[in-house]
């Protein structure tokens, strides 16, 4: 597994997206926005990273089992505590 924090994993999922700038600053409040509104077009994105994955989701016979909606406030807080 990557030595990435969830942090920096996250900075890396979100590249040139409507959550960043034109120069991959990202747009903090916009992804917490959309983690704790469930937006698809970010939750489907989350199972690409390794450590991401695991920390959302259950596997359950080789299917991904996204966990409650409370691991959005987790991702909320991945987001919010880290420095910009």
């Amino acid at each position: 597994m990557s030595n990435l924090t969830l942090y920096q994993e996250s900075e890396e999922l979100l590249p040139r997206s409507q959550y960043t700038s034109e120069d991959g600053v990202m747009f903090k409040s916009s992804v917490m926005e959309a983690a704790l509104q469930l937006h698809p077009n970010l939750h489907k994105l989350i199972p690409s990273k390794e450590k991401l994955k695991a920390y959302f989701f259950t596997e359950v016979e080789r299917l991904f089992i996204k966990n409650n909606h409370s691991d959005a406030k987790k991702f909320v807080k991945i987001m919010a505590h880290h420095p910009l």
